[in-house]
């Protein structure tokens, strides 16, 4: 079974936005696709007709949550490096 064009579309447009955007520096907006999309691919998992056609697109959406929480992590510890170097310092004991 083929995965209809209009179930993939949404995924990428959303990772456009993630890309595509300012948003790699931003940890509001990172906050905000990471906790949409989650919850957008639980939804897309639990619906009995979209679930079964939509194997693939859920990958990519995995794929995406994973990129904007590694996006998120690199952020948020480029911003605690800046404030509070000696936090993340391994050498500070």
């Amino acid at each position: 079974m083929t995965v209809p064009h209009g179930v993939v579309y949404p995924f990428l447009r959303i990772n456009g936005v993630l890309f595509w955007q300012q948003n790699q520096s931003n940890p509001g907006s990172l906050s905000f696709w990471l906790a949409n999309t989650s919850e957008l691919l639980h939804f897309v998992k639990q619906d009995r007709d979209i679930g079964a056609v939509s194997i693939a697109a859920q990958n990519h959406l995995a794929d995406i949550i994973h990129l904007a929480f590694s996006l998120l992590t690199t952020c948020l510890q480029s911003e605690l490096a800046h404030t509070m170097p000696a936090f993340l310092s391994p050498h500070s004991g």
